[in-house]
């Protein structure tokens, strides 16, 4: 992540780019940004370990179907 300084008279011209973070983080999860901004100004982010592998994200649909199917209901009697 980078900020630059923009001047604003005219013509707008933006500044060099600053590095803000020489971490690794997270990139961006499912479309969402992987960072938030608090009130006071300060930076969440998620940061990622070294030599640690990409996160997976498994979808499962009809998955009641697939849990009855692993762990049938008795028929209740009477």
């Amino acid at each position: 992540m980078v900020a630059a300084p923009v001047r604003t008279e005219r013509p707008l011209a933006p500044g060099r780019p600053i590095r803000l973070f020489e971490d690794r983080y997270a990139t961006e999860y499912l479309g969402r940004s992987n960072y938030d901004v608090g009130p006071d100004g300060r930076f969440l982010m998620v940061e990622v370990e070294e030599g640690s592998e990409r996160a997976r994200l498994d979808v499962i649909l009809n998955w009641f179907d697939e849990l009855e199917r692993l762990v049938p209901v008795p028929e209740s009697g009477g």
